[in-house]
């Protein structure tokens, strides 16, 4: 039986070998399948059921998918650009009360410039756009 199992555990680590593995973007779909698969077992029959079950089975498949994947470079940028957005939330969370957040019109480039200013001329440090907003 040891030995048994002792093939399995090398068989499985051979099988995840050079595979994405489980990363925080994984993670995220699961969760959210997780949770509209509780959604979906209050909902009476019908329509409705039927999109939660669509979107209950198609998150849980773009997790394995993720998980099974084996071109790494690209699971591992597609997780970079969600943690960075998640960072950005977070940032922007926590300095929602000193600082207001705009869009440069020209290059679309996020800028922070504190609040209580009333109307200011903003410019791009990137494209030296200028523009007014109140603050």
């Amino acid at each position: 039986m040891r030995k048994f199992l002792f093939r399995m555990a090398q068989k499985m680590r051979a099988f995840f070998y050079g595979r994405n593995g489980f990363d925080d973007l994984a993670k995220l779909s699961l969760i959210l399948s997780i949770i509209f698969f509780l959604i979906y077992g209050f909902l009476p029959f019908g329509i409705l059921k039927l999109i939660f079950s669509l979107i209950t089975y198609g998150l849980m498949g773009y997790a394995y998918f993720r998980i099974l994947s084996k071109k790494v470079y690209k699971r591992t940028q597609e997780n970079k650009k969600y943690l960075g957005a998640i960072n950005m939330t977070k940032t922007r969370w926590k300095q929602r009360k000193t600082h207001k957040f705009y869009r440069c019109p020209k290059c679309k480039t996020w800028l922070r410039v504190p609040k209580g200013r009333g109307k200011i001329t903003i410019t791009c440090v990137k494209c030296s756009t200028k523009f007014d907003k109140r603050t």
